[in-house]
């Protein structure tokens, strides 16, 4: 986990990360709860709060330990088949948010702070279980416990909860277990047993009980009544890990004379808060390792012997051999780490619901949330980066997109509005796409409102296209809400938006229509440790400008350059871009470039052209930083040594960008147009 304190235990470390996997099955369980109650979901969230409770209890998080068990118990009743009320989803949000405090506090190194009354407005909250019609229920004929009656040994009030958990496809079993006489603690063996059990199902009624165990009142058995969507055999093969216990007994209950039938089990939920390594990977890897290190010693023994080979050819042949494997293995390894880092978005977008709910109701609003292409996996570096991004989107699009119910009855819409976030693979790249179906933004509106707050003259405002106007959101300081809330108004976060998206070679691009909604779409690199990039030269200098922001590269025709105000620009077709020198960008006093070639960036919002004397041709990069020494230099966002051992500066086109973004160098192209 990224963030946590250098003082913390290994075991501590190790608890934070399971904590985070369960908080968020918690999370998540919960939201889909609120929408419709399913069983299987019910399950989940039970077992993460069950399983969050053990450890909390183990590692000694006492207050911990009390909230998810009083969490657990109000899960219970819902596990029942009792119907879930508003109230106690507002109570086991509470719950979250209290579990998020500490998570954070112990990363940072702090204490796990006290629970204060929750535990006991969680308990109160699960105090009314309801009641049900008792049917008849009997353990299945022919097994050796057939002769007992079920209501004899169990609460005569289970029977129900049975009955409504059978008839949703789920098994009932008494499980009897005895323990080995000589078992020093047989107390142990005894929750050892009773905890195994409970990882595959729920537990109803137990002999001895949870409290009888905890004070150390067992005997040489424990008799467990036991709901669960697997089979007797499972359930057996798990209990055969714990020690001390000398036999095992699973007796299916049946219904009015019906067998419980199993249940079909869903798929599993992909956990994790770091990168997670499939075994697989870290074989192939260890395999080209071995690989190369052939190679290696194979490439020491034909330069060791040289100057005694007479054979020049077959020096040559050895030579190009050993460079080939090499070639293809430091592929395959690239790929490998590649892979080994990859990250699905679903790691970093399982929050969103959480938060979407949470300002819908601050809102007043109704909101259908619809989350497409989870699994889609990107670099660890690239989730990092995007975060701040989606997250700004998203509440521009609840709160500027997305109407009040009223006006949306009015317009003719569904009281509910719907903001979707999908995600794809295209080529070398990841695409984004958050939209919703709110009111649109209108182009006046915000032609008028940049002017209003001194972003654009009112005469370039008028010069502006629809599609150029809607960019206009992007300006630092640029908001049309006359009212400051909580979600937005404060004229930041668009700009943050595309600023910080070009800072990862990405790019960000907005669709609208009146009445009809808002379509961001983002183009995000898988990786940003690796790029694909256009080798350029200008002064004897050699430059990397990332592909992605390349749109073309033309050649500088004379009659082409114009001079608008002291300033170059140059017209491409019918297009008109400002003119820059990059050697003279960097180095103003050094020798000036032949400019006999254009790259033009990719157009969002102001391309421009940047002027080299040779294109050397495409190739992939490794990006490293400057460091420390150097610091940051405007216009450079890294370096890449290239085959030949020399260092190549990558060009930050994003901050290239911003410097012409003016309104004066906007004007200039204007003019040079007309």
């Amino acid at each position: 986990m990224n963030g946590l304190s250098a003082g913390i235990s290994d075991d501590l470390r190790l608890f934070l990360a399971e904590m985070t996997e369960l908080v968020e099955i918690l999370e998540d369980g919960l939201l889909r709860l609120e929408k419709s109650h399913d069983p299987d979901v019910v399950a989940e969230t039970f077992r993460a709060a069950h399983t969050l409770k053990g450890s909390s209890a183990t590692i000694g998080f006492t207050d911990m330990a009390q909230v998810t068990h009083a969490m657990e118990d109000l899960l219970d009743c819902w596990r029942g088949g009792l119907a879930a009320n508003p109230d106690q989803f507002s109570l086991l949000f509470e719950g979250l948010d209290w579990l998020n405090d500490v998570k954070q506090r112990l990363e940072e190194g702090g204490e796990c702070p006290p629970a204060g009354d929750l535990v006991e407005r969680l308990r109160n909250g699960a105090s009314s279980k309801g009641e049900s019609p008792e049917p008849a229920l009997e353990l299945a004929a022919g097994s050796p416990a057939a002769a007992t009656r079920l209501d004899d040994p169990w609460p005569a009030g289970l029977q129900a909860e049975i009955e409504a958990s059978v008839s949703k496809g789920y098994r009932a079993y008494r499980v009897r277990a005895s323990i080995d006489p000589s078992a020093v603690m047989p107390s142990v063996r005894a929750f050892q047993f009773r905890s195994t059990i409970e990882d595959l199902g729920r537990v109803l009624w137990s002999s001895p009980s949870v409290e009888d165990i905890e004070q150390d009142d067992v005997g040489s058995e424990i008799d467990l009544l036991v709901l669960t969507d697997i089979d007797r055999d499972e359930i057996a093969g798990a209990t055969r890990n714990v020690a001390e216990i000398s036999s095992v007994e699973v007796v299916p209950i049946q219904v009015h004379g019906k067998s419980t039938p199993a249940r079909q089990k869903g798929g599993g939920h992909v956990l994790g808060s770091s990168v997670r390594l499939d075994v697989e990977v870290l074989d192939t890897l260890m395999n080209l390792i071995g690989e190369l290190i052939v190679d290696r010693t194979r490439l020491v023994q034909v330069t060791g012997g040289i100057r005694q080979v007479d054979d020049l050819e077959e020096l040559e042949k050895n030579l190009g051999g050993i460079s080939t494997r090499i070639a293809r293995i430091s592929t395959q390894l690239q790929e490998g780490i590649m892979r080994a880092r990859l990250v699905p978005l679903q790691n970093l977008v399982r929050k969103y619901p959480r938060m979407v709910r949470d300002l819908a109701s601050a809102s007043g609003k109704e909101i259908n949330f619809i989350i497409e292409g989870e699994q889609t996996e990107l670099d660890r570096s690239v989730i990092e980066a995007i975060d701040d991004p989606l997250i700004h989107i998203l509440r521009n699009s609840l709160d500027h997109g997305i109407e009040p119910p009223e006006d949306r009855e009015k317009a003719g819409k569904p009281r509910m509005g719907t903001v979707r976030l999908s995600a794809t693979h295209q080529e070398n790249q990841v695409v984004i796409v958050i939209e919703d179906d709110g009111k649109g933004m209108d182009p006046d509106s915000l032609r008028a409102s940049a002017v209003r707050k001194g972003l654009i003259t009112d005469e370039s405002a008028r010069r502006l296209s629809d599609e150029q106007a809607v960019d206009l959101i992007f300006l630092p300081g640029f908001s049309t809400k006359a009212v400051v809330s909580e979600v937005s108004g404060r004229g930041v976060g668009m700009d943050v938006v595309n600023t910080n998206l070009k800072r990862i070679n990405g790019t960000i691009e907005v669709k609208t229509k009146m009445g009809r909604g808002t379509k961001f779409t983002l183009r995000l690199p898988l990786t940003l440790a690796i790029v694909q990039a256009l080798l350029v030269s200008a002064a004897d200098n050699v430059y990397a400008i990332p592909l992605s922001m390349v749109s073309e590269a033309v050649d500088i025709e004379p009659d082409k350059v114009h001079t608008v105000r002291g300033r170059p620009v140059i017209r491409v077709r019918d297009k008109v871009y400002p003119l820059v020198d990059l050697n003279s960008l960097f180095f103003p006093s050094g020798k000036e470039s032949q400019m006999r070639y254009a790259v033009i960036t990719v157009d969002y919002g102001a391309p421009i052209a940047i002027a080299v004397d040779s294109l050397l041709g495409q190739q992939e990069i490794v990006v490293k930083n400057l460091g420390k020494f150097f610091g940051t230099i405007g216009g450079i966002s890294g370096a890449t040594i290239l085959g030949d051992g020399d260092l190549a500066l990558i060009v930050d086109v994003t901050r290239m960008i911003q410097a012409q973004q003016s309104e004066d160098a906007l004007e200039l192209c204007d003019e040079a147009a007309s």
